[in-house]
């Protein structure tokens, strides 16, 4: 005879794995930063509340977490299979009080791996790349690398938004030629001499330093919310949403800092093989 019954005691592991690694977040964040933490395409304050607000955190895993996992592990045993004795994975590297693990590196090189689920594919233009882009270069400064490759997979195959109806659902449609699920890699350099590290460097620190004072104070107004042409794509599904907009302020100093002009907008900072004429 088989018996099957549901067994939640499973979920309740993930869900103390995932307290677990949130409070030795918590535990380095008073002296150190780590790169998700800053990145101006992530939200400061729901990193904050992340480690402020454990009870209001999501109580296990989501699934875009495990799927990026298991894809990175995926990539990595593959690359490992071929290069294993020349890449390190999960490397930790630190500079001025900012950590980050880079998912593959060797002397020279760092590689990223993302995942996602969106249908479109990903443009230099794009939000979602821009952020990609921006980690790679934090690392790239962090660790003192000059090559980075950016390895995007697709987990479904391609759709095309085309408009939202007066209920607030978006509605796609699949091309005829629509690319199918794969992966995707862009090559990034930046010399060890390049003005950009500095730039990088800087906006890094000022944004480490107010992370760490907002969270030395207990105050999170100190830091910026999301940009409000932002807001729709990266706040309507924020479980600190209701805190953060109406009830804890933002101070002008934070004001400044969301509005501060994206590095990666200034002209010349970034050259996309794209943008050269044939």
């Amino acid at each position: 005879m088989v018996i099957i019954k549901r067994y939640d005691e499973f979920l309740k592991n993930l869900a103390n794995g995932l307290k677990q690694k949130r409070s030795k977040v918590a535990a380095r964040a008073n002296a150190t930063v780590g790169v998700f933490d800053i990145l101006p395409t992530n939200c400061m304050r729901k990193a904050y509340y992340a480690t402020k607000l454990v009870d209001t955190a999501p109580s296990e895993p989501t699934m875009p977490y495990m799927r990026g996992r298991a894809i990175e592990s995926a990539i990595a045993r593959l690359l490992l299979a071929d290069a294993g004795a020349l890449l390190e994975r999960h490397k930790r590297h630190e500079k001025a009080g900012i950590v980050c693990y880079t998912d593959l590196s060797d002397s020279n090189t760092i590689i990223e791996i993302k995942d996602t689920s969106v249908g479109r594919r990903l443009i230099p233009q794009d939000i979602q790349f821009k952020g990609y882009l921006m980690q790679v270069l934090y690392y790239m400064v962090i660790a003192d690398k000059e090559e980075a490759i950016l390895v995007i997979n697709y987990s479904s195959k391609e759709l095309i938004w085309h408009h939202n109806d007066s209920d607030g659902r978006s509605w796609f449609y699949r091309p005829a030629n629509a690319r199918a699920a794969g992966v995707e890699s862009w090559h990034v350099s930046m010399s060890k001499d390049d003005y950009a590290r500095e730039l990088l460097l800087d906006q890094m620190l000022r944004r480490k330093n107010a992370f760490l004072g907002a969270k030395r104070a207990n105050d999170v107004s100190m830091l910026p919310r999301v940009r409000l042409q932002d807001r729709r794509l990266k706040c309507s599904h924020c479980p600190f949403y209701e805190k953060c907009m109406n009830e804890d302020a933002e101070s002008e100093d934070a004001r400044a800092m969301a509005n501060d002009l994206d590095l990666l907008d200034v002209s010349g900072f970034v050259v996309s093989e794209l943008d050269k004429p044939e």
